[in-house]
């Protein structure tokens, strides 16, 4: 263990010894039997409840700890800290699970979450297995880096002049292919939204340089994603244990149709 690890457990440990934290641990008493627990990433401007209403309690059932924290992408926070603090906070949540004892650690998302899952595995070398659900959020694809080509720029400005932590007026380029104004502090956004930083899935594929058994779901109906598999997974470190699958599901009910597929690649996990 980390001495950062060691230290987050310290702080966590009171805390997960309680009654709970909404934010960590959210659905369910804690099974803990399989020793393996199960993080959770949501996606863009949604929240843990929401994106993994039937995900996570299927999961408990099957008796994994589960893990959904709210992180600064999330509807209420709207990207209240750039990536590396969210890789930070996503560390803190890990060390809190091993805090408990469990062996192993899945770090699993949802849509951008499954990007920034991805991201964080490519940085750090704290989890054991990955799943992407609907893996989304591409900053450096033509369409989506032309629709918010301004607002990179104004953010990247705002950055060299010593104003990053200002909260300025940006832009997301929104899953429905339509731009809307996003408030955000100008370090943090130009952090997700540059096309050539640390939020491009292929590039983080080719930075995991770490074999890692990985599940990549996508739905046949998702409209949102980038479904050659191609793109990313392919560019990922060959682990006898990965797969790519393929359901009937659009973007949004991902997780929930994906629970089948899910409980059964972590049991056979070797």
């Amino acid at each position: 263990m980390t001495r950062r690890a060691f230290i987050a457990g310290l702080a966590l440990g009171p805390l997960l010894a309680g009654c709970g934290i909404r934010d960590l641990l959210d659905f369910g008493p804690d099974p803990a039997a399989r020793g393996v627990g199960v993080m959770l990433l949501h996606g863009k401007l949604g929240d843990p409840a929401t994106d993994f209403a039937e995900l996570a309690p299927a999961l408990r059932r099957a008796g994994y700890v589960v893990a959904a924290p709210e992180l600064p992408w999330s509807q209420r926070r709207r990207f209240d800290g750039a990536l590396d603090e969210a890789l930070d906070q996503i560390a803190d949540e890990v060390a809190g699970l091993r805090w408990q004892g469990l062996h192993r650690v899945v770090l699993g998302g949802f849509s951008m979450g499954g990007n920034l899952a991805l991201a964080y595995a490519a940085r750090r070398d704290d989890v054991d297995a990955l799943i992407a659900l609907g893996a989304g959020f591409t900053p450096e694809r033509p369409t989506f880096r032309t629709a918010v080509a301004s607002a990179v720029e104004a953010a990247r400005a705002a950055s060299v002049a010593g104003r990053g932590d200002a909260v300025g007026s940006y832009l997301d380029f929104a899953y429905d292919g339509a731009v809307y104004p996003l408030d955000a502090r100008a370090r943090a956004y130009l952090s997700y939204y540059a096309p050539n930083g640390g939020a491009v899935m292929p590039l983080n594929a080719l930075r995991l340089t770490r074999a890692l058994p990985v599940l990549w779901v996508v739905g046949r109906g998702d409209s949102v994603i980038v479904a050659d598999r191609s793109y990313v997974f392919d560019r990922l470190p060959a682990h006898r244990d990965s797969r790519y699958v393929t359901i009937e599901a659009g973007h949004l009910d991902t997780p929930a149709k994906a629970a089948p597929a899910i409980v059964s690649w972590l049991s056979d996990l070797s």
